[in-house]
C-alpha cells in the first residue's frame, strides 16, 4: 500500500475501529498533521490503558485498486507505518482470508508481503545496515 505517495508497511486489523499512522511514517510522508479538537481516548489491547489520539492526518491511498484519501489517527505505532482498521477495510470492500493468506478487494486478491518478506522489510527498516541500491 501507498500512503501519501510512500510505500507503507501495513497492519491489516479486524479488531481496530480506527486508521493509524505511526507519527514517524506522518513525518516521512511529510502528511500535514493537525490537532484534534477534542482529544479522544484510545483502547489498546491492555487493561487500563489511559492513551490518547491528539493528531489526525487525511492523505492519499493507493492499494490494488483503491485510490482515494483517508483520513488517520496518529498514533505511537510499534512495528508497522500503518494500521488499517475495520473503518478502511468497509469504505474499501477489502475482506481478509487468513486461511490463504489473502487480502480481497471487492473480491479480487490484492498484492501482499509473504511471512518471510514482511520479516524481512521490517528488519531492514529497523537497521541501520539496511542498503538498498540507489535507482536512478
Amino acid at each position: 500500500m501507498t500512503i501519501n505517495g510512500l510505500d507503507t508497511i501495513v497492519m491489516f486489523d479486524t479488531g481496530s475501529t480506527s486508521d493509524a499512522v505511526s507519527p514517524e511514517f506522518a513525518r516521512v510522508a511529510n502528511m500535514k498533521i493537525h490537532s484534534l479538537d477534542v482529544p479522544m481516548g484510545i483502547q489498546l489491547g491492555c487493561k487500563g490503558s489511559k492513551s490518547k489520539i491528539v493528531f489526525g492526518t487525511s492523505g492519499p491511498v493507493r492499494y490494488g485498486s483503491i485510490v482515494g484519501t483517508h483520513y488517520f489517527d496518529v498514533v505511537n505505532i510499534d512495528r508497522f507505518d500503518a494500521i488499517i482498521g475495520m473503518g478502511f477495510m468497509r469504505k474499501f470492500g477489502i475482506t481478509l482470508e487468513p486461511e490463504h493468506d489473502s487480502i480481497l478487494i471487492s473480491g479480487i486478491p490484492a498484492p501482499t508481503l509473504s511471512e518471510g518478506e514482511e520479516t524481512a522489510e521490517l528488519a531492514c527498516r529497523h537497521s541501520l545496515r539496511c542498503m538498498r541500491p540507489v535507482l536512478h
